[in-house]
């Protein structure tokens, strides 16, 4: 066995330099990793946008609420990596009048007649009252008693995080909500995350907005001119009678 004894100068000084070149090794490595991972997170942000982007010219060229809910599901999936993910247009409000597209990868198979979204007190208040995003990570989910609709809710896949954001009229009524779980990757959704989803809601918000007002103008059109074609007929047949008025009035001096 070696015996403890008094560390000689020399030895000191190669036991400080291999601590310093170990604690080098040691930074580069950290520094190399941190760059490895800034690296990705720019790769995956320029993708999201590069992605939200080709989702913004593909709701533009969408003429009904129909496809523009499952395109905007479809594509909130792919631009988050998630494997859940469902989109409502709500009328008024109420959870009842909502219109939903759900769509879901392989992992939930079991659950592919789930059509109805996640919802409770807590979401309600929070996302189409106040009309602002949630995003809740592991225990949140779990533990506090705001989000019993997305633990208690029947059918629905079990949810190991969520993200979801409003979608806001102009003058700012709610029109609905996108709502997001299980990164693919299975790390906690993040603030880049929120802010991509916030911005495809916009977007979404803006696509319904201009189809209602489309469908209404040609309602009123459409309207106007069954309008106008039943004053014709009414003027035809009010100078039709005024003719046969004129036609059954006798003829000759009146008698005195």
């Amino acid at each position: 066995f070696l015996q403890p004894h008094r560390p000689s100068p020399q030895e000191v000084r190669v036991a400080t330099t291999c601590a310093r070149q170990a604690a080098e090794m040691i930074e580069r490595a950290r520094l190399h990793g941190e760059t490895r991972a800034l690296v990705a997170l720019e790769r995956r942000r320029a993708a999201q946008l590069r992605d939200l982007a080709e989702t913004a010219l593909a709701l533009h060229a969408i003429r009904s609420v129909d496809e523009l809910l499952r395109t905007v599901t479809e594509r909130a999936r792919e631009v988050i990596g998630v494997h859940q993910a469902a989109t409502s247009h709500i009328d008024a409000g109420r959870w009842d009048n909502a219109h939903t597209v759900v769509s879901l990868s392989e992992k939930y198979a079991d659950w592919r007649t789930y059509d109805r979204p996640p919802q409770g007190l807590g979401i309600v208040r929070a996302v189409l009252w106040d009309n602002r995003p949630l995003r809740l990570n592991g225990p949140e989910v779990v533990a506090h008693p705001d989000w019993r609709g997305l633990r208690d809710a029947p059918g629905h896949p079990p949810l190991p995080n969520y993200l979801a954001a409003p979608l806001m009229a102009r003058d700012g009524r709610n029109l609905g909500i996108i709502q997001l779980s299980d990164r693919y990757d299975g790390e906690d959704f993040t603030a880049e995350d929120e802010a991509i989803l916030v911005q495809l809601a916009q977007m979404t918000s803006v696509a319904i907005e201009n189809m209602l007002l489309i469908a209404r103008e040609r309602r009123g059109r459409v309207d106007a001119e069954e309008s106008a074609r039943l004053r014709g007929l009414l003027s035809d047949a009010s100078q039709a009678f005024s003719s046969s008025l004129e036609l059954d009035r006798p003829c000759g001096p009146s008698p005195a």
